[in-house]
């Protein structure tokens, strides 16, 4: 899909169908978050039960429990 296309199609999706369309992919997606000079990089993935919901007008991304 060429990417002006792919741009208007995302401007016309409420928020509710970008949250769904990311629980759709959320497989394919994994969350690095930064981390302190020295200290390695932690990553997250989307929780496989509720990848994104709404919060309010927001869409709120749950990453999975680390595991310990």
């Amino acid at each position: 899909m060429e990417i002006q296309k792919l741009i208007e199609t995302a401007n016309e999706m409420s928020a509710n169908d970008v949250c769904t369309l990311i629980a759709v992919f959320a497989d394919r997606v994994q969350i690095f978050i930064p981390s302190k000079q020295g200290e390695p990089m932690m990553t997250r993935t989307l929780d496989d039960i509720n990848p994104a919901s709404m919060n309010g007008a927001i869409i709120q991304i749950n990453t999975k429990e680390e595991e310990v």
